[in-house]
């Protein structure tokens, strides 16, 4: 009864979470997310039940493990196979309402696919009716040019930076365990002192180090032609993220991949209910979710309220200004 509660008030928290960012807050929506049309599941199938068992489970599972989680649901015909990634350069806070929303509003944006793929501001999202293959999908759903406060759009000085940071975050994520690398080269460009163009390659983790190098690469060229001799642009797709700047550094805010748990002893113990554990564990589950829930309503609504004291002071220096 004390389980079936505290699942009642996790989803609550995570649906109020979930209503609380739909005004015009860009992390909860897909950027045009890919819906499979053909043999699509009924409500109530068992495959929309294993479905709802997975996404369900999502921002648990990936909490517990550095915000990754590949895995499945069901068996047979019916099973689910999916996989959610943040973005490294998003916080807990912005992870946690990614997942959360994402996992609760895919089925509206999607309904009754069997095959999904949606990237989000913060995280990408994929399930599907047979296992996701560990190959990098070299397609990109964004891509979009950032420019730093105090910084030019373009400058004939970017190649010199650009290539061989491309390089380095390529070839360097290959021998990374997190599939997350950063990495700088000089920047210098005429009239202006020496600073630094700052790159951040990341993949998900179910992909080798040459798969990801490989996409790394392709997004490294992509950018190029899409936006040549930006100071600072970024693209995401379902298997990759890269992101460069000029000027400032690019913060890597989640947590990293846990450790793998150390081997177990090889002395006999005695075997707890399975019941007890299975009911503490999802007790505990669910208690975090609700904390974290509810602390994501809180860092949405002090960011929106900071954001609007921002603006209004601006438009008050404005009148100010123009009164001057």
């Amino acid at each position: 009864m004390a389980y079936r509660l505290l699942l009642l008030l996790a989803t609550l928290a995570l649906l109020f979470v979930a209503a609380a960012g739909q005004e015009g807050n860009n992390i909860s929506k897909p950027f045009n997310p890919s819906c499979s049309t053909s043999d699509n599941y009924t409500d109530g199938s068992q495959y929309k039940k294993n479905l709802d068992q997975f996404l369900a489970a999502l921002p648990t599972a990936a909490g517990d493990n550095g915000w990754f989680y590949k895995g499945s649901a069901g068996s047979g015909p019916d099973a689910v196979f999916g996989l959610i990634m943040c973005f490294a350069d998003r916080d807990a806070s912005d992870c946690l309402y990614c997942i959360s929303t994402a996992s609760a509003g895919i089925t509206t944006a999607c309904p009754g696919s069997r095959n999904v793929s949606a990237a989000y501001d913060a995280c990408v999202l994929r399930y599907s009716a047979a296992p996701i293959p560990a190959t990098a999908d070299l397609g990109y759903v964004f891509a979009e040019p950032l420019t730093a406060i105090g910084m030019p759009v373009t400058s004939e000085a970017v190649p010199d930076a650009y290539v061989p940071l491309m390089a380095s975050l390529s070839s360097g994520i290959a021998f990374d365990p997190s599939r997350s690398f950063r990495s700088s080269m000089a920047y210098s460009s005429t009239g202006s002192q020496e600073m630094k163009m700052y790159g951040l390659a990341q993949c998900t983790r179910d992909l080798n180090g040459s798969e990801c190098s490989t996409c790394i690469r392709s997004y490294a060229i992509r950018l190029g032609k899409l936006f040549p001799s930006h100071t600072g642009c970024s693209i995401k797709g379902y298997s990759c993220y890269l992101r460069y700047q000029v000027s400032f550094p690019i913060d890597i805010t989640l947590p990293p991949a846990p450790a793998p748990a150390p081997p177990t002893s090889s002395r006999p113990t005695p075997e707890p209910s399975k019941t007890g554990i299975v009911i503490g564990v999802s007790v505990g589950s669910v208690s975090i979710m609700i904390i974290l829930a509810i602390f994501s309503i809180w860092l949405l609504r002090w960011r929106r309220r900071r954001q609007a004291r921002i603006l209004e002071e601006a438009r008050e220096q404005e009148l100010g200004e123009g009164g001057s």
